[in-house]
């Protein structure tokens, strides 16, 4: 009896570390951002699909190059003033506390820049939506 308490213990404690792990990739919008660079690298959709607060049913793989890297250039957490703005606009579902982020990628060795909008959740935080533009 005691060797299956023992065996469900163990069990239990590497379901609750798999989990704690799985919550530490969507801890902060970085560490989402960075899981979802990942999984563009390595073309997983399951992978981007865990980033995404809504799934995407396809997504494009076309550019054999990676993203060699990526840098945080401008955060704006969003008050209720930048909600007002958007909705004005007609732009994307927005909310107060959702983060926006603009990143540099370099791919091919060339920069590009990106918006990510990122929401807590249960789940940790979650794209919301995105965007390339020119610098």
């Amino acid at each position: 009896m005691s060797s299956r308490i023992s065996s469900l213990l163990a069990s239990l404690a590497l379901l609750l570390s798999f989990n704690a792990a799985a919550q530490a990739r969507f801890e902060t919008p970085d560490a989402a951002l960075a899981h979802y660079i990942k999984a563009v690298n390595e073309h997983s959709l399951s992978g981007i699909n865990a980033t995404f607060l809504e799934p995407v049913t396809a997504f494009n793989f076309t550019s054999p190059r990676p993203i060699e890297s990526f840098t945080v250039v401008k955060r704006i957490p969003y008050t209720e003033k930048h909600v007002r703005e958007w909705k004005r606009q007609g732009i994307g579902p927005v909310a107060v506390g959702d983060v926006e982020l603009h990143v540099r990628e370099i791919i091919g060795g060339r920069p590009y820049m990106f918006s990510y909008n990122f929401r807590n959740t249960s789940a940790g935080w979650k794209i919301t939506t995105f965007g390339a533009w020119d610098e």
